[in-house]
């Protein structure tokens, strides 16, 4: 019977079964049977398996293949594969093609077809047609793909972006060997205090709200239509937020395919700053590694066999306080993790979406309450993500009729703000640690405002709010930038009033004495420690959440296991 009480063969074969071979549920394995390995982490991380569609297909040989490939255009005619070039290839490209096709277990018979790219094209006028633009509007083309009108200089950054993806896609997937410094650009791994805005669709504060208090302030980019807006609500013009990106003030985040930005306003952010822009393969990796290092059940590193041992492992708790959250992990993690690998290659960071904390906190929160929170949670969570991998504060979209704050704080519990006790309380509000700083918020000269507040007063903001647990410093101190703001400002009517609360798991031990957690690490804690790993199901898969908890290998986790078995049984 399955869950609901339903038969399983009937749910099987009237709910479940896809078109294929045929398949049957038994009750014994018949003789002379013979099994399938499941899938290594490698093979998954390669998209061995996939069902992938032509587009996709496209997507992954493209970006195996050199940048001189005359590679054009892929369609599947008939059960046949046909690959459009630009020029006849020489013997020794053939090889690689053949070898890009092998490596994706593409073995169907395939035709290739010289074509020029201003060949007139049935249903459009030139052969640049780019049939790839429209299927999936959050994946990302290949850079060969890209439309004529992107600039160089960010066709440049985005196939180093693509390139870094190609490299380290299988390392990431497959091991834990990957850290921030591995991933983000020096600009973006600086020590000096930063916070996240999200001006993607959300109206936008005044960016003076921020100036005095960060060293940089990183912007998720506005989508093309939404550029003006943000601007205005940031109470800047372009050239001045291009000064402030030149000063080091402002970086971007690019979460979404870059042709859904304004690629213009891109090329003269780079201009001016090189290093001010993060585009969307660096951001879900890091993504994903510091969610990892928070919640390693959500993105581990292990095959198909090891992922089902972490799922016996929640379907075994029993204990009446912690089954229903168990249970619900259990069911988002055995849907999460189907096709998890093809959604990150296909759609960068928006992938991430539905595979990290928000859906999790959806399942979550619908078992204990009957409420279905998901798509506020799932779209409120991937700020929060890109702002802990970023290690910056975040500042959820407040507006008249609608606030992502309460959302955004649910998320971000599952980083810190949890208390480490035996009862968990997965809906606890991310703890508010400093309130009451004056910030600005009008229209005085923004350039001004910026060279008014040293380096020097923001990092000393910075380090007591962050490292010191003495209110009395702390307050003397939001006095004294109070006291800086109210000189600046004289009147008191155009300033506003700040809560500010930090992402970082460091901050909020460091102010409560370490009695927070991480809320992924105590349910991963929770569940280990009611399972003997030996015994019970995959070691290996258990080891390895081990490790990631204790920012260390499986190997390790495994010897010392079985060294204090061995002292107790000694």
């Amino acid at each position: 019977m399955t869950s609901t009480g339903k038969p399983l063969v009937d749910w099987f074969n009237n709910e479940c079964r896809i078109v294929g071979s045929p398949v049957s549920l038994v009750k014994k394995i018949p003789e002379g049977a013979a099994r399938i390995p499941e899938r290594t982490a490698i093979e998954l991380s390669l998209l061995h398996g996939e069902p992938l569609t032509i587009s996709e297909v496209y997507r992954e040989v493209s970006n195996s293949l050199p940048r001189q490939f005359p590679l054009l255009r892929m369609t599947s005619p008939k059960g046949k594969l046909i690959i459009e070039i630009g020029r006849e290839l020489s013997n020794e490209e053939i090889v690689e093609l053949e070898i890009a096709l092998s490596n994706y277990k593409i073995d169907i018979e395939y035709e290739l077809n010289v074509q020029s790219d201003d060949t007139p094209q049935e249903g459009s006028q030139k052969r640049n047609f780019n049939p790839y633009i429209g299927l999936d509007n959050l994946a990302l083309l290949p850079s060969r793909a890209l439309p004529s009108t992107i600039p160089s200089k960010i066709r440049e950054a985005y196939r180093e972006d693509e390139e870094f993806w190609i490299d380290h896609r299988v390392s990431l997937l497959s091991s834990n060997e990957l850290g921030r410094a591995d991933i983000l650009p020096r600009a973006f791994l600086g020590g000096a205090s930063s916070c996240l805005i999200d001006a993607t669709v959300f109206d936008t504060n005044n960016i003076r709200t921020y100036l005095p208090i960060y060293h940089r302030i990183i912007i998720a980019m506005p989508l093309k239509e939404c550029l003006s807006k943000a601007l205005h609500g940031m109470g800047v013009s372009k050239y001045e937020i291009l000064e402030l990106v030149s000063r080091g003030r402002i970086q971007f985040i690019l979460p979404q395919p870059v042709q859904r930005y304004d690629v213009k306003f891109i090329a003269d952010v780079l201009n001016a700053n090189a290093s001010s822009i993060l585009l969307s393969r660096k951001l879900s990796i890091a993504s994903i590694v510091e969610t990892r290092s928070r919640i390693p059940f959500l993105y581990p590193a292990l095959g198909t066999y090891d992922k089902r041992a972490i799922l016996e492992a929640f379907a075994s708790v029993n204990d009446p306080k912690m089954a229903r959250i168990a249970q619900a992990i259990g069911n988002n993690l055995g849907s999460a993790w189907v096709g998890m690998e093809r959604n990150i290659s296909t759609r960068g960071a928006m992938g991430n979406m539905t595979h990290g904390v928000g859906p999790l906190l959806g399942q979550i929160v619908t078992q204990i309450t009957g409420r279905d929170l998901t798509l506020e949670l799932t779209t409120s969570a991937m700020p929060v993500e890109w702002a802990a991998a970023l290690h910056s504060t975040y500042f959820p979209f407040e507006g008249k009729n609608y606030s992502t704050y309460p959302h955004a704080s649910l998320c971000a519990s599952m980083y810190s703000g949890v208390r480490n006790s035996p009862t968990v309380n997965p809906i606890k509000d991310f703890q508010p640690f400093v309130s009451g700083i004056l910030t600005l918020d009008n229209d005085a000269p923004i350039l001004e405002v910026d060279s008014a507040f040293s380096p020097r007063d923001i990092k000393q903001l910075a380090d007591i709010l962050n490292h010191t647990s003495d209110e009395e410093d702390r307050q003397a101190l939001i006095d004294k930038t109070n006291e800086k703001i109210r000189q600046y400002e004289k009147n008191s009517a155009r300033l506003n009033r700040l809560d500010i609360f930090s992402l970082g798991g460091a901050a909020a031990g460091a102010l409560t004495g370490n009695i927070y957690l991480p809320l992924g690490i105590w349910i991963a804690q929770y569940i280990l420690s009611k399972s003997d790993p030996s015994v019970d199901f995959g070691g290996r898969a258990l080891d390895w959440v081990r490790g990631v908890n204790a920012y260390t290998s499986a190997d390790v986790v495994l010897l010392s296991r079985v060294r204090n078995k061995i002292n107790r049984n000694s």
